[in-house]
């Protein structure tokens, strides 16, 4: 125990010290919820910026002549790759962005899709084969965090230990967040592990908890499916008998709203899928992750 508390007192300084040669490291992500990955893992070493903000829809993010600012004396641009923050791409190339750049999804195992590519034509938006949303597995989250530490260790070579324990620190935290969901699903009969989301997001959660996600449409919130599609979401949804019917925080709520009328019942509630909150209950990755959690199992017991 004295051995415990002796450790954790000398990861605390490296965890919130800031720079002893006064440098600080300029980082711009792509979206919200790898910019507080960056914050977790680079402490009082780095600033960051996230060009999509808090509750924007990265899918539909198009970036504006203020964007390119952000990216100004940017020291690092992280990414999640696979076609999810091509915006941010286009934004740097236009900007001949100059700094070094990291993909936080990379080494992740990911699955494939099952949309087909014409989903994507017109949107200007294309995931490819692989669904990007890998942040939903609390697991995924500790490569995305070993790439960005490695990343900030290349440019700032004096902050390696800084990096190196806060990358101890948050991936003992999505360990225990992993338990944590674990713990929360297991008491929940497999037969009632369903849920209808506005787009297909939650595969990787749905994957490493074994809940069956139905979503209203695809891999992106800019796709359309047909009445026959989604007439036959709702058939399955009234056969499972399922009432787990979620909004998300950056999708438009006409189609789930519709959805849960046909079903008889009313929204579960709000989950964040592609973006932390901008207030309340999921200002962080770790808050909005045990959020989602909560509100699934309550709607999945009543």
């Amino acid at each position: 125990m004295r051995f415990l508390l002796t450790l954790i007192f000398l990861l605390i300084p490296l965890q919130f010290a800031h720079a002893q040669d006064g440098r600080v490291i300029k980082v711009t992500a792509s979206f919200s919820i790898l910019a507080d990955t960056v914050k977790k893992i680079g402490g009082g070493r780095v600033t960051v910026t996230s060009i999509a903000p808090p509750d924007g829809d990265a899918h539909a993010y198009e970036a504006k002549p203020k964007d390119s600012v952000i990216l100004t004396g940017s020291n690092l641009l992280v990414l999640q790759g696979l076609g999810f923050d091509d915006y941010a791409v286009k934004l740097a190339d236009a900007a001949n962005f100059s700094g070094a750049r990291v993909i936080a999804s990379k080494g992740i195992q990911l699955r494939k899709t099952e949309e087909p590519p014409e989903h994507h034509e017109g949107h200007g938006h294309d995931h490819g084969s692989y669904d990007p949303h890998t942040w939903h597995n609390p697991l995924n989250m500790i490569t995305a965090a070993r790439n960005i530490a490695d990343a900030l260790t290349q440019i700032d070579r004096a902050g390696a230990a800084v990096y190196e324990a806060n990358l101890a620190s948050f991936t003992h935290e999505m360990r225990a967040l992993d338990q944590f969901a674990h713990q929360q699903f297991d008491k929940i009969p497999p037969e009632k592990r369903m849920m209808i989301t506005t787009h297909d997001a939650f595969a990787y959660l749905g994957d490493a908890y074994q809940i069956k996600i139905l979503p209203a449409l695809g891999i992106s919130t800019v796709n359309d499916n047909s009445a026959q599609k989604m007439a036959e979401l709702i058939d399955r949804a009234r056969t499972a008998g399922t009432r787990a019917v979620f909004l998300e925080n950056v999708s438009n709520p006409t189609v789930l709203n519709m959805i849960a009328k046909e079903l008889g019942t009313l929204p579960s509630g709000q989950l964040y899928s592609d973006a932390l909150s901008a207030a309340g209950p999921a200002t962080t990755y770790s808050d909005m992750f045990r959020y989602n959690i909560m509100q699934i199992v309550a709607a999945m017991n009543k």
